[in-house]
This record gives structure tokens, C-alpha cells and sequence, in this order.
């Protein structure tokens, strides 16, 4: 894949998001971890992320491929301040039929249980009403991620259903509607 798009950050209190540009998605899948990090100019966690990120990032620059205005919308590197990423989130796509926009995130293990992913969350969803209006969110959670629920709780989501999804199985499926 040829172009790229220069995103700006999206600025949080403790950190950036950074979007996760097609040159970093390429570089880590072809295990180029110095190109990765000058790509974002970040420091890279530990490589115990990458086996479950290549199906991601598979999934996101076909996406791309296929619409490159649903790149604003997918996967940012949550990077602090001292440029060392720590996980990543973002939508799914821009918001489904419905009007909600589904997020998926993670933390790499060194940084959980440290609030990160909440205020990941919260800084993704405002980002999303202010530049775009959503106001209705979504994320599905295996039953067995207890802080993954726990964290859907204290944002406020709420049960709604369940899927099954190809690749994890099991999920049950949480909204939240925001002022």
C-alpha cells in the first residue's frame, strides 16, 4: 500500500493517540520494529504484542485498502508523554447503520490496572462526538475479561446482547449513549 494519511494526535490527558499510519501497520508485520518505531516515533513495548496484532493490522489496512476515510476512525498507539507506547484503541470503522461506533482496545501487560484503557476510552469517544457527532458507543467483551467488564461498568456501558464472533467466540455486547 502506497499513501498514507497524516492524522493529527488526539491529545488525552496522560498520554496521546497516535493513529497507527500504514507504514507502521507494514513495518510491524514484517517484524521491521525500527522502521515501526520511527514510523510513530515512539518507543515500542516489548514484542509479546505482536503475534495477537498481525490479524489486526491485516484486518485494518485492508479496510484502509478498500476506503482510506475510514483510516481516522481505526487503530491509535496510546503513547505517553515519554514516547513509549503502551497499547492501543479505536473504532472498528466509522458508526454502523445505527449511529454507534464500536471500540476495541488493549493495554500491553507492564501498563494495565493503571486506568489507561478508561481514559483511552473516554478521550476516543469525546474525540468522536466532537469532530463527528456520535454519541452512541459500543464494545463487546469476552465474558471471561473480567477488567475489560469491570472497565465497561465504571464508564457506564450497559448489557445489551451477545455475539459470537469469528475469532474470539463468545462476547457479550455493552452500549453506552453519551451527552
Amino acid at each position: 500500500m502506497t499513501h498514507d494519511l497524516a492524522l493529527p494526535p488526539i491529545r488525552c490527558e496522560r498520554f496521546e493517540l497516535i493513529s497507527c499510519t500504514v507504514a507502521f501497520m507494514e513495518a510491524v508485520l514484517a517484524r521491521d520494529l525500527d522502521a515501526a518505531a520511527r514510523a510513530l516515533d515512539v518507543r515500542l513495548p516489548a514484542s509479546e504484542w505482536l503475534d495477537e496484532t498481525d490479524p489486526h493490522f491485516r484486518m485494518r489496512l485492508a479496510q484502509i485498502a478498500r476506503d482510506l476515510s475510514e483510516h481516522e476512525w481505526l487503530t491509535r498507539a496510546i503513547v505517553l508523554p515519554s514516547r513509549e507506547m503502551i497499547g492501543r484503541i479505536g473504532f472498528h470503522g466509522p458508526p454502523d447503520a445505527s449511529g454507534a461506533a464500536e471500540l476495541g482496545y488493549t493495554i500491553d501487560a507492564p501498563w494495565r490496572r493503571r486506568g489507561y484503557a478508561a481514559d483511552a476510552a473516554r478521550c476516543m469517544m469525546r474525540w468522536a462526538r466532537d469532530a463527528h457527532g456520535v454519541r452512541r458507543f459500543r464494545v463487546s467483551i469476552a465474558p471471561d475479561n473480567a477488567p475489560s467488564l469491570a472497565m465497561a461498568a465504571g464508564l457506564g456501558f450497559v448489557r445489551t446482547g451477545e455475539q459470537i464472533d469469528e475469532i474470539d467466540g463468545l462476547e457479550y455486547v455493552f452500549e453506552l449513549e453519551i451527552a
